[in-house]
């Protein structure tokens, strides 16, 4: 929901920066594809350090990309900064739900959808 918010924001920054409309719409979507690219490392980072080490080192990666896209820079490290992002998501929402699966017992998750067919 955080990056869908800040979508907007990312074009606006990047038409500011001298991107033309394409470029700019082409730097909002390196959100998905750090995401993309950050996937199978995400299940690296955190089967190998656990889901909270691996949440706050994804915060501090989002971070050091929102830094990139706050300092006044040129568009290849505003977009570099915007990919990060996306890495960072990628790392949170899987260590996220890695978390959950453990932490809630069986008893308090929903069972199949009774509409499903098959």
């Amino acid at each position: 929901m955080g990056v869908g918010a800040v979508a907007p924001i990312i074009s606006l920054a990047a038409l500011g920066r001298g991107a033309d409309t394409a470029t700019a719409a082409l730097i909002v979507t390196l959100v998905g594809v750090g995401s993309l690219l950050a996937n199978v490392p995400a299940a690296v980072l955190t089967t190998r350090y656990g889901e909270r080490i691996s949440m706050v080192l994804a915060a501090a990666w989002a971070s050091l990309g929102m830094v990139l896209g706050i300092v006044p820079s040129n568009l290849g490290l505003f977009a570099l900064g915007v990919g990060m992002l996306g890495m960072a998501g990628a790392v949170f929402n899987l260590a996220r739900q890695s978390y959950l699966a453990e932490a809630v017992p069986m008893k308090f998750r929903p069972g199949p959808c009774p509409c499903s067919v098959g």
